[in-house]
């Protein structure tokens, strides 16, 4: 998703669930994670490098990254129904 779009979203859409009041301080529980993983990440980093050497460092963002493309692939498209598969698809009567 574009930064844009994620930013108008991220600003947007508590606003419409919510309503107005204690609409910021809800923004800053919702965005509180997502800041504090933002900026303990590369004191961690460095952490691991300093305690541990480069190529554990390395493993370590590398598994972090599996990780993640891991569970991305393991979201459901919206787009296709339960049943949909090449053997049930065929073309509308009368064309």
């Amino acid at each position: 998703m574009g930064d844009g779009i994620k930013t108008i979203a991220r600003g947007t859409l508590p606003l419409a669930l919510f309503g107005q009041k204690g609409y910021g301080a809800r923004l800053g529980w919702i965005s509180f994670v997502q800041m504090g993983v933002n900026a303990s990440a590369p004191f961690i980093f460095a952490w691991l490098t300093q305690s541990f050497g480069g190529w554990w460092s390395f493993f370590v963002m590398t598994l972090c990254l599996t990780v993640a493309i891991g569970t991305y692939t393991l979201i459901p498209d919206p787009r296709r129904l339960p049943n949909d598969t090449p053997e049930n698809r065929s073309l509308p009567e009368g064309q």
